[in-house]
């Protein structure tokens, strides 16, 4: 038995080969790293959203309608399947920091959403947390939900401006922030939101009234058909006391806000931490196939003096378990520390705090296990191999049979002309094939992740441009109820800065189901059919076409509510107590706007009565920046109410766009982690190879230089050939990008928007990693190439 010296040799390896020990600790820790940055994110996010969602205890839907007093309240809380409601008041106005100056300018500016409460300890639904400051507010003063500060260019402490929509303006002062788990961030969803007591109504010359009743069903608060019937039955209530109801607002029911972009998270972190580990096991397999390779001799030694097959099994998994402690040790708190910081930004959009959650024990035991069990996986099979070999064979250092020259070797026996130091790296470079071939895997594999996650930000780029061009105006003005389409006109060619306008209907219908029950609100709008201000994306079927009667074309947004509809499906919509019958003709998408159907405006004014009367009007200004737009819009408003059309609000497309890049910027937060990841370990495979290579041929190496090759010389081979493997692997690489990046992009238009992004392959992603590929090559074997230029003669040819 030799249990001592076998245990022995393997710290004597470990301790000795210390390049090589870093590689392989290198390699086994990044496994760790990932699946701690993934497992650890993925319960963070999955934890706090489901801790604010259990805390906020949002309202299953709220309906917004005329003014209502306490006693319509009271007699909705009497309605069979109401478990409770809450009664509060919603305005819709602007805001904007008070500089001082007799006006704030156009373009500061922010639509907000001002919740008004009698009592804020009583609030049981969609609860406030204070952050910062005061709270609850007094009087006179404000709160702002604390992600939107930034937003609005505010902070605790600072007056601002609040104006209404026929308006008036006032200033407040804001006293506090707080956390409302329950709203998306102003950063994604262009909105503010605040919060004032019922007082305070009187401070903004607003009537004490509610217009808003949020409610809960007593069945389960999680099923949407259960809630959309409960909403049926108040909205009936509401009819029967001639009070209009004018929205339903019903998120999806048991999801947090954020739950389609952390799904969208999920995608990317499972994908490429499954490339993670894949390609790390690649460099783990591939530097025992060179260690084996080098020890070929001392394991015939072994076996001569009485070693077992067992015994040195036992011993190389015993310096992979050893490797993988080491790794354990700097994997799992560099996992924790990614994490953390791959999330610190996602926390405070997603308005959760995270600093009770530690260290997942699943994910640690997670992490041990991928540490250990993945790398004596991929040691196994050179591990077999190596320990299979007979003394004889061994001592022989592995010749047996005849030397056989693959079609590979003969091709490159026929290059000619090229300087011989790069005919020398270029033959070294395919010298060992299945090193090279698990080499340009983990390189290529990860020069196709950076080219995908280029070509998926592009793809977002066009998605955005083409969303951007579906709709062709600049400012949406949103009337509070239908205006004649003649007179709004008029108004809008007597302001400065329109060069075109449209009016469009708007109404909101719920779908009666064929099995029963009703929708959520869904929003139809009426468009000419010859309309210059929409190009469509159409997905499926077609768009309106003169002569289009009862038809309605279908945002992929529905889809998430509505499965079931098709080209061809019959719709029937209830607006306004009425009901009417459609056909679909159209699936199309659209990355930003409202869950919207589209139908003929004269159709859509026949079924709602509208008769030549709108409610959106569409325009596009001559000078298309975010400044130019809000000074458009403003001078709109100001017009309208001179002119006695009643108060509008103003959508600004510039705006919309910046929301939609803020939200995929989340996402594009993740891509840009795990690719850098990703090339590390590429990285890393390459200078594992680059090292080996040396070490392998350290002799061939003192010939070269005996015979006249200077410290350049070497270093130049050496150099070149990690170029070489940078080059192939660039090419690999772009092949492999091409599908990758369309599934890529793919997922992740239909996690978020339910549809697939535009594609678009990215060239400057090709040639980014082509740079990138001859940095990796050069800084990789930089090391082996200066250790190998250093080395005495007299040193390399007593190597053994």
């Amino acid at each position: 038995m030799i249990v001592k010296p076998r245990w022995l040799k393997v710290f004597r390896d470990v301790r000795s080969s210390k390049g090589r020990t870093a590689l392989v600790v290198l390699s086994i820790a990044l496994g760790v790293v990932g699946v701690g940055i993934i497992g650890q994110t993925q319960s963070v996010l999955m934890r706090g959203m489901a801790d604010s969602l259990a805390a906020a205890n949002p309202a299953s839907a709220a309906l917004q309608t005329d003014p209502f007093d306490s006693e319509t309240a009271k007699a909705v809380r009497k309605l069979p399947g109401v478990a409770d409601v809450e009664a509060r008041t919603g305005l819709n106005v602007r805001i904007a920091p008070d500089r001082g100056e007799l006006k704030p300018a156009a373009e500061q500016w922010r639509s907000m959403w001002v919740m008004a409460f009698d009592d804020f300890s009583a609030v049981y639904m969609d609860r406030i947390v204070p952050a910062q400051g005061d709270w609850p507010p007094a009087e006179g003063d404000i709160a702002i939900e604390q992600t939107a500060l930034d937003y609005a260019g505010i902070s605790v402490g600072d007056r601002v401006w609040i104006e209404l929509p026929d308006g008036h303006t006032e200033r407040l002062r804001v006293t506090g922030a707080v956390r409302d788990a329950g709203r998306i961030p102003a950063s994604l969803s262009g909105v503010v939101v605040g919060y004032i007591q019922s007082d305070t109504l009187e401070t903004l010359d607003v009537p004490k009234q509610y217009n808003l009743l949020a409610f809960q069903p007593s069945g389960d608060k999680t099923d949407a058909d259960t809630i959309q019937k409960v909403a049926g039955l108040i909205r009936d209530e509401f009819a029967d006391r001639g009070i209009a109801v004018h929205t339903t607002d019903m998120p999806e029911p048991g999801k947090h806000w954020a739950y389609d972009i952390v799904d969208s998270m999920n995608y990317i972190l499972q994908s490429m931490g499954f490339l993670v580990l894949v390609l790390g096991s690649t460099l783990i397999a591939n530097t025992m196939l060179a260690t084996l390779s080098g020890q070929l001799r001392q394991i015939g030694v072994m076996q001569v003096i009485g070693a077992t097959r067992g015994d040195l099994f036992r011993m190389y998994f015993g310096s992979i378990f050893i490797y993988s402690l080491f790794a354990l040790v700097l994997g799992i708190p560099l996992g924790q520390l990614g994490s953390r910081a791959l999330t610190s930004h996602s926390i405070s959009i997603m308005n959760f705090d995270s600093a009770g959650y530690g260290a997942a024990s699943h994910v640690v035991l997670l992490q041990i296990a991928v540490g250990i069990v993945i790398p004596l996986l991929a040691a196994l099979p050179p591990i077999l191999s190596g320990t299979r070999i007979s003394a004889r064979e061994a001592i022989a250092g592995g010749a047996s049979g005849s030397f056989r020259r693959s079609f590979i070797d003969r091709l490159l026996e026929r290059v000619r002309g090229l300087p011989r130091p790069l005919l020398l790296s270029l033959r070294n470079t395919f010298r060992k094939k299945s090193r090279l071939l698990l080499t340009l895997v983990t390189l290529g594999v990860g020069g196709a992740i950076v080219i995908s996650v280029i070509s998926a930000y592009d793809s977002m780029q066009l998605s955005l441009d083409n969303s951007q061009r579906y709709v062709r105006y600049d400012v949406r003005m949103v009337m509070s109820e239908p205006q004649p389409n003649a007179d709004i006109a008029r108004i809008a060619a007597q302001v400065p800065g329109v060069v075109r306008w449209e009016m469009w209907g708007r109404h909101f219908a719920n779908r009666v189901r064929p099995q029963g029950g009703e929708s959520r609100d869904l929003m139809v709008e009426g468009i000419p059919v010859q309309s210059g201000l929409v190009e469509p994306i159409v997905m499926k079927g077609r768009w309106l076409q003169p002569g289009d009667n009862n038809v309605l074309v279908v945002d992929s947004n529905v889809l998430r509510y509505e499965p079931d509809l098709d080209v061809g499906s019959e719709v029937r919509l209830k607006m306004g107590g009425s009901e009417s019958v459609w056909t679909v003709v159209g699936l199309v998408r659209r990355l930003a706007g409202d869950v919207t159907l589209y139908a003929p405006d004269k159709a859509l004014a026949e079924a709602a009565g509208d008769g030549a009367k709108s409610s959106l009007l569409q325009v596009v200004t001559e000078d298309g920046s975010r400044s130019g737009q809000a000074r458009v819009a403003e001078a709109l408003q100001t017009k309208l109410k001179d002119k006695g059309y009643g108060s509008a609000s103003a959508v600004l497309t510039s705006e919309l766009r910046q929301v939609q890049e803020n939200r995929l910027g989340v996402v594009m937060a993740f891509l840009i982690v795990m690719s850098v990841l990703l090339t590390l370990v590429a990285a890393i495979g390459l200078m594992g190879t680059m090292s080996l290579n040396v070490l392998e041929r350290t002799r061939e190496i003192g010939v070269m230089r005996s015979i006249g090759a200077g410290d350049r010389s070497v270093f130049g081979i050496i150099i070149a050939e990690g170029l070489i493997i940078g080059l192939i692997a660039w090419i690999v690489g772009t092949l492999l990008a091409v599908p990758l990046s369309k599934q890529l992009s793919d997922g992740i238009g239909r996690s978020i928007f339910y549809a697939p992004l535009d594609y678009r392959f990215s060239v400057f992603g090709v040639m980014f990693w082509l740079a990138g590929a001859v940095l990796i090559s050069a800084a990789a074997s930089f090391m082996p190439a200066w250790n190998a230029s250093r080395l005495a003669v007299r040193d390399v040819l007593a190597y053994e």
